[in-house]
């Protein structure tokens, strides 16, 4: 059935309230720098921890692009399909480009998907490269792509380690640290878009890329 407009309505506001709580039950406290100036398109972030989506998705209706097998996580896997999450399958460059008529798709339906384009997660201290290849799914569809820097500190503006998912961590280990500290404040930086005629995807990794860069290591040397 499809759902009426007042329901669809009501499925955003109750995931909103549920956001906002989990939010809060992970002792974070989220600052918005800036406003995306894109209504929807291709939004790019560096990647932490599995708390970026769940910070992010707070602020704004992203529809997250993230591997296959994200699906069967504990709490990540559920929200993931309340966040209407495209998954895709990254075994091969083959097997990712398969994946962008879906992606195009989804951006011609006016929706805002967001990417973690390293591929992996890191301390939040740089970004590393960026994968190109998704970038094309907004060049196809003809959609903006919109930069986000964000980063983790304590109240007197130290950077956080805790909250990073990286290397042998498991879900239950950032949980731990997460609650065992003092209030994390995710600082979401909105940086300037890109219009999809301006660059080639390449030239868009790049671009993105060096933007989040500075961004971060702006933030660590003030």
């Amino acid at each position: 059935l499809i759902p009426r407009e007042d329901e669809h309505l009501l499925e955003n506001a109750s995931f909103k309230k549920w956001l906002d709580k989990l939010v809060r039950l992970l002792n974070v406290e989220v600052s918005v720098e800036g406003e995306p100036p894109i209504n929807n398109g291709l939004f790019v972030s560096n990647h932490i921890s599995w708390v970026d989506a769940v910070v992010l998705a707070s602020i704004n209706q992203f529809s997250f692009i993230a591997k296959e097998e994200v699906k069967s996580w504990p709490l990540i896997g559920p929200f993931g399909q309340m966040a209407r999450t495209v998954y895709i399958q990254r075994q091969s460059k083959f097997s990712v480009y398969r994946s962008l008529p879906q992606l195009e798709r989804q951006l011609n339906l006016n929706r805002s998907l967001l990417l973690f384009p390293e591929g992996t997660t890191t301390t939040g201290r740089s970004a590393l490269p960026f994968f190109p290849m998704l970038y094309e799914s907004a060049v196809r569809a003809k959609k903006p792509v919109q930069s986000i820097a964000i980063r983790y500190t304590d109240l007197n503006n130290n950077f956080l380690p805790e909250v990073g998912f990286v290397e042998e961590d498991t879900l239950f280990d950032t949980l731990f640290r997460m609650m065992k500290g003092e209030r994390i404040i995710a600082h979401i930086h909105f940086l300037n878009s890109i219009d999809e005629n301006s660059m080639t995807r390449k030239e868009m990794a790049i671009h993105t890329q060096k933007s989040i860069s500075n961004k971060l290591l702006e933030r660590l040397r003030n």
